[in-house]
Order: structure tokens, then sequence, then C-alpha cells
């Protein structure tokens, strides 16, 4: 009994551990159920994505099937506009899936037609064409006259572009094959003093033009007794266009007596009378105002302009009286020194003015007022300070580096090749209804003629 009663702890404890046992048990049995139902589920989104999945590739098939009659449908309309072309305006209609596809009326767009179309028109080489065109070559002013109707009637336009390319291809050949333009000048012997050196220009002109493709024909003023021969003598030669300037043309209104509609024209400088030709020139106004600029920024309060006038007087003239006015009205009255306005090569009434107001740094017009300067006694710096608006047009003429606006002689000359390339290229001749003006900014250089304020 006693072995018994010793016994009797140790079951109950594992009884209650079996018991523990079947509860976990249990336990795992409702969590294996609620897998089982979760899987349940699963099974079913996944046949649910199986069934979406097998409609989206019914929905695939049918939108192939579509394309597939689209691509059809897009072979007949090809085959149907083949046919059509040459034909003018048409209409397409087309049945599609039992609707009618419905193409409005159009015109058919036609090929680029090309100077071979137009020589084959017009009975006559290519070549033939190519000059008559572009105004070159020898060709009788009547074949080009035909030549061009027919360009004309057969819808021709220029492709820049081919053009372009075409140009810069053969930039390379003989000066004969280049196109001929012509810059007429002012021997530079004979020229005024104020009227810029064309000998830059034409240095300028002439290494730019070789490089777009033009030959350059320099013509003297001078030599030209009859404008209206000579610009017929131009005309014969293939000259495309002129580059001139106004100021060295002794009397512009026989100069605008020949006919010049033929040519391109450039005209180096602002002029109120040539308003109907494009024109190159520096900004003679903002030249005015970045000299006040500097010689205001190197110290000087007391500015004096001689800006002198021509005879008769220039447009530019009067911009250059205006930006000094304009000048002037920054500072105070006290400060203001009278701006000289006689004419360009008045001497005395320079050094009048200069005597009278003594300002500490002239602002000249050029630089031969200097050497007046110079040659009645006074030192430049010492005595007065000088800035030129024309600075250094020649540096051979001059002893000394002085200050001042830079000339525009090569920028200007490259600038009209550049524009007349431009003119060439759009078949732009005579007077224009809207031509192009340009204006160049101005640059300054220091020198020893003005230097910082002390």
């Amino acid at each position: 009994m006693g072995r018994i009663g010793g016994l009797l702890p140790v079951g109950g404890g594992l009884t209650r551990a079996g018991d523990r046992l079947i509860r976990a048990g249990d336990r795992l049995i409702g969590v294996g159920d609620r897998l089982i139902r979760a899987g349940d589920r699963l099974i079913g989104v996944g046949d649910r994505l199986i069934r979406a999945g097998d409609r989206l590739i019914r929905a695939g098939d049918r939108l192939i099937g579509v394309g597939d009659r689209l691509i059809r449908v897009g072979d007949r309309l090809i085959r149907a506009g083949d046919r059509l072309i040459g034909s003018g305006d048409f209409t397409i209609c087309w049945s599609f899936g039992g609707n009618p596809l419905i193409l409005r009326s159009v015109p058919m767009p036609q090929e680029r037609v090309s100077i071979k179309d137009i020589a084959r028109q017009a009975g006559v080489s290519v070549g033939t064409v190519s000059q008559a065109l572009r105004t070159v070559g020898s060709t009788s002013s009547k074949t080009v006259e035909r030549i061009r109707l027919i360009a004309d009637q057969m819808g021709y336009k220029p492709n820049p572009l081919l053009a372009s390319l075409a140009r810069t291809h053969f930039k390379s050949t003989p000066s004969d094959d280049r196109i001929p333009i012509a810059i007429l000048v002012q021997d530079s012997k004979d020229r005024p003093p104020d009227v810029p050196d064309f000998d830059i220009r034409i240095t300028a002109t002439q290494n730019l033009a070789e490089r777009m493709g033009y030959s350059l024909i320099a013509a003297n003023y001078d030599q030209v007794t009859n404008f209206k021969s000579y610009a017929r003598q131009l005309y014969y030669k293939g000259v495309q266009g002129i580059i001139f300037s106004p100021q060295s043309v002794p009397n512009l209104d026989q100069f605008f007596e020949a006919d010049w509609s033929h040519f391109r024209m450039v005209v180096c400088c602002s002029d109120p009378r040539l308003v109907h030709y494009s024109q190159i020139d520096g900004n003679k106004y903002d030249t005015v105002q970045r000299a006040w600029q500097e010689v205001r920024a190197l110290g000087y309060q007391r500015i004096g302009f001689a800006l002198m006038s021509h005879t008769p007087v220039h447009y530019d003239d009067h911009l250059r009286y205006a930006a000094a006015v304009a000048c002037q009205r920054t500072v105070p009255n006290e400060a203001h020194i009278p701006i000289l306005d006689c004419p360009l090569y008045d001497e005395a009434a320079f050094l009048r003015w200069y005597r009278t107001h003594r300002p500490d740094v002239v602002v000249g017009f050029h630089i031969r007022l200097a050497y007046w300067l110079m040659d009645a006694g006074f030192s430049i710096p010492d005595d007065v300070s000088f800035a030129c608006l024309h600075h250094t047009l020649n540096p051979a003429d001059y002893s000394f580096m002085e200050a001042g606006i830079n000339s525009f002689e090569d920028r200007v000359a490259a600038m009209s090749v550049t524009l007349m390339d431009q003119l060439i290229r759009h078949h732009t001749m005579g007077i224009v209804n809207e031509p192009v003006r340009v204006l160049l900014h101005p640059t300054w250089s220091a020198g020893v003629s003005c230097p910082q304020k002390r």
C-alpha cells in the first residue's frame, strides 16, 4: 500500500500533462483548419485570376484580328492612292466592317520640281536653267524670262538647304566658277580723311567672299564716268550684288540714275535715303554712349564732345549729337561743356572751343583733332586727354596709340558679305519690302592718350 500511495501523485501529474497535450493538439487542429480554409480561398482567387487571364487572352486575340484587318485595309488604301497619284484632287470611300470609311477630297502632294524637269520642259540644258534661275552666265534675257516663267508655272521652289550644301561642297572651285559680287570704293589717296579706309574693307571682304564661294570685283568710283553704262557692264559680267557706301559716292543722284534692280544691294552705312536697301553700320549712338561711359570710369568729370559735322550734314551726325546730349543729362549742369558742332575740318573753331572751355578730356570725331591740339602746343595726355570715336583707321598714319572706339571697318565688311550671301540665296533683288538693318555694337580700346585720371 505504501508503494501504491507513492505512485498516485505521479499518475495525477501525467494525467494533467496528457490533458494539456490534448488541448494543444486541438488548437493545432484549429489552426490547420483555418489554413485549409485560407488555402481554399486562395485557390478560388487563383481560379478567378486564371479565368480573367483567359478573358484577356481572348481580348488580345480579337485585337490582333482587328489589327490584321486594319493592315489589310491600309494596304488597299495604299494601292488605291498609288493609282490616284498625279490625278489631282480625289475622294476615297472604303468599307470597313460594313461601315463606310470616307477620306475627304484633298490634293495629292506632288514631287518637288527639279531643274531637270524645267530643262526638259523648256528644251534647254540643265546648266542653262541653273544660270537663268541664279541670274548668272551669258544666257539671253529673253531665254531667262522664258525659263523663269516655265519654272513658275511648274511650281518650282528652290531648296535653300541643297544650295547651302552645294556652296559648301564646291567652295574650293576655281575663281572663274565663283559667283561675282562687286564692292564700290574710292581710291585711298583721293578719299577725304573722314571717309572710311576701304582698303581695309576690300581686304576683309575679299577674304570672306572667297571662303564663301564668291569672287570680288573692286571698282573705283573715280574711274566710273557713267553709272548707267557701268551697271550694264556689271550685269553682263554676271555680278549678283553690289556692296557700297554712299558717303564715298561723289554724286549719289547720278549713281541712282542707273538701273540697279537686277542686283542685290548692301549699303555700308545708315542712310535714310536708302531705307529700301539692306544696311550695315556701326551703332553711332551707342558709340558716343560707350566712349562717355569709358572716360567716366577713368575718373574724368569735365568731358568735352568735339563731334563736328559733315557738309552736308549726315544722318550719323544727328545720332552722335543726340547721344552726347543724352550723356550730359546724366550729370549736373555745372559739369556740362557745350558740344562742338562745327564743320568737320574747321581747325580754328575747334581750337577756340578748346581754349574757351578747357575740358579734361576731348571725345573727338576723328584723330586729326589730337594733332591740331599738339600742333597748337598742347601735350596729350599731360594737358588734355583724348579719346577718338574712330579709333586707328590706319595705324601707319599715327605716331601714338590713341584710346577710343575701335573702327567698324573689318566687321562691317564681314557682315556685308554674310548679308549679301543671304540675299542671293533667297533671290532678293533691287528694292525690297522688308530690308535688313544691322547695327554693330561698339568696342573700346585703351590707349596712352586717355589714361586713368590722376
